[in-house]
């Protein structure tokens, strides 16, 4: 016998049905977005001889290349010591912007100044133009230095 309850459960079987068939074909097998890879290193030492060619410390310094990698050189102003791995780097990207953080993780031991060099390679990008903002964040251990980097970088 045929009640309102079985027709109803009929009903929203057959909605469920139809919703999983319409939802299965129409989503894609493969994602679209491609994944982005990011590293960063600073060259050891002491840069005040670098090919950056910078005069004073607050010169910019800020090289690219970009063909199928990313690859720039930003230079960053901290205390003498110690000069290696005292620099963390982190990106976002939003739309066509980079946005790079340089946390300077050194405390000031010494009274003497020194130029830095970070390398940073983005792999997969896929658009081939960017705006690119290189920033020391508010709460480093670099306060009142500013590094800001403001430039656009265009595939060749």
């Amino acid at each position: 016998m045929i009640t309102q309850r079985n027709i109803s459960l009929l009903l929203i079987i057959s909605i469920c049905i139809t919703a999983l068939i319409t939802t299965c074909s129409d989503s894609p097998t493969k994602s679209t977005e491609q994944e982005i890879e990011f590293s960063s290193h600073q060259l050891p030492g002491c840069q005040s001889n670098s090919t950056l060619s910078k005069v004073t410390h607050y010169d910019s310094l800020f090289n690219y290349s970009f063909n199928d990698t990313l690859k720039m050189s930003l230079g960053v102003w901290g205390n003498c010591g110690p000069d290696s791995n005292r620099f963390e780097t982190t990106y976002r990207i939003s739309e066509d912007s980079i946005f790079i953080s340089v946390q300077d993780t050194a405390i000031d031991m010494y009274y003497c100044n020194c130029d830095y060099i970070v390398n940073i390679i983005l792999i997969g990008l896929p658009d081939d133009k960017y705006y690119v903002n290189c920033t020391f964040p508010e709460d480093s251990v670099v306060v009142g230095r500013i590094l800001q980097y403001k430039e656009i970088v265009i595939r060749e």
